[in-house]
């Protein structure tokens, strides 16, 4: 899908902002600037090494994305995500055990005042760790626990923003214990999004890209599921602080208002699926209906025709074909070209269909090649090279079925023929 190609480019934009997120907490925290520690007057401020862990993260990355030449770079960016799961993991074990290694007050140790890492914070550090540690695995378990990790960091993160939107402390924060700071929701929501971005073949964001019927689904209700319930309850917790709507009345009316609306998007999506639906069949049909013609086109030949696919199997094998070779169709389909050809000549044969297929892919790399050997002659049941012709047939995905370029007579792998045969046989 095209818009594929966009995404590596926003996941660089997206580490490049958490890299930026990063320096700016540090900054602040050298200089003493509140602003740029915390990203709202009186919120928690980023943690020191909550902002070393994030310029890792970054840095990762951008590893995994930018295709430097550098060779350790895969190993470098596996590294860098390998310090970040072990920063979350020792700051859980600690929450968890009770023991206090304290590595995030080492930087600026006499100004900090308790700031720590948060819990949530340490739990999307490991996860986020996790997923760019199996970020570039080419093994297809490691690839789905990698989107896992992302997913699960991401219905974190998402709490903390809701949490923070409808000023809900339990939302962002895990107990008493400190909360996660609004820049380093803002910066692990940019980090997760990078993520997904960085590979958009795999996962979630390959289902959003996807040009299918369950990409149409998934990019009509997920935001939907995802935005419009969130909005709704802000709404309804903001006119029952203003005490303008009473509890039971705002939990009817926010009910309604998401059936009506989820009601309106599943009937818009499955009138665009009704329609796609509409369209295949009609492609379909005019398929068949060209597949038809073809096939009553060459069945009634007077030439013999021979369609071999790119990789040299025979496809078509009309009656003049059968009445010229000596084979039937049923015995002859499926089986090498070079099978109606002298033993002497076959070898020649393939290596300038080769060469033949490397120059066609050279012209278009998407392309369907299709040859057609066209026998107008034959001589004692031997193949003529003289009187054959090459063609090849360029099968796109247009509103035409199929478009054919003109036949080029003589190429390469037709280019001489029998001694046994006289100039006059072609």
């Amino acid at each position: 899908m095209p818009g594929r190609t966009c995404l590596p480019t926003c996941a660089l934009l997206a580490a490049a902002a958490v890299a930026l997120v990063g320096v700016v907490a540090l900054l602040g925290w050298t200089f003493d600037v509140d602003a740029g520690k915390r990203l709202l007057p009186g919120a928690v401020a980023m943690n020191p090494a909550t902002a070393v862990l994030l310029l890792l993260a970054a840095v990762s990355l951008l590893l995994h994305i930018v295709g430097s030449p550098i060779a350790f770079r895969p190993l470098a960016a596996r590294l860098l995500a390998a310090i970040v799961l072990a920063g979350g993991l020792l700051r859980l074990c600690e929450y968890g055990f009770g023991f206090d290694v304290g590595f995030d007050g080492w930087l600026f140790r006499d100004h900090l005042q308790g700031n720590v890492i948060a819990p949530n914070t340490a739990l999307n550090f490991a996860l986020v760790g996790l997923a760019l540690l199996l970020l570039a695995s080419a093994a297809r378990p490691a690839q789905r626990l990698s989107q896992l990790a992302a997913l699960v960091a991401a219905l974190v993160t998402l709490l903390a923003v809701i949490g923070y939107g409808y000023n809900v402390g339990s939302l962002y924060g895990v107990g008493s214990f400190i909360p996660m700071a609004p820049n380093t929701t803002l910066a692990f929501a940019l980090l997760i999004a990078g993520i997904f971005c960085a590979r958009p073949e795999r996962g979630l964001i390959a289902l959003l890209t996807s040009p299918t019927t369950g990409g149409l689904l998934a990019r009509l209700l997920l935001p939907t599921a995802v935005i419009l319930p969130a909005l709704f309850g802000w709404l309804w917790l903001q006119a029952e602080r203003a005490g303008v709507l009473p509890s039971d009345i705002g939990a009817a009316i926010y009910a309604v208002a998401n059936i009506v609306v989820l009601g309106l998007i599943i009937g818009l999506a499955t009138r665009l699926m009704d329609r796609n639906d509409i369209r295949r069949r009609a492609t379909q049909d005019a398929l068949a209906a060209s597949e038809r013609r073809y096939r009553q086109l060459t069945e009634a030949s007077l030439d013999a025709i021979v369609v071999a696919d790119r990789l040299g199997r025979i496809i078509i094998f009309n009656p003049m074909a059968e009445t010229m070779f000596g084979y039937p169709a049923a015995d002859i389909l499926g089986e090498p070209l070079e099978r109606l050809m002298p033993v002497e000549f076959r070898e020649r044969h393939r290596q300038g269909i080769e060469r033949y297929v490397k120059a066609a892919v050279r012209i278009s790399s998407a392309a369907r090649l299709n040859f057609a050997v066209c026998a107008t002659t034959a001589l004692s049941s031997r193949w003529s090279y003289r009187s054959a012709r090459l063609t090849w047939a360029k099968t796109c995905s247009s509103s035409a079925p199929s478009a054919t370029l003109p036949s080029a007579t003589v190429c390469t792998p037709c280019s001489y023929r029998p001694r046994s045969l006289p100039r006059s046989a072609s």
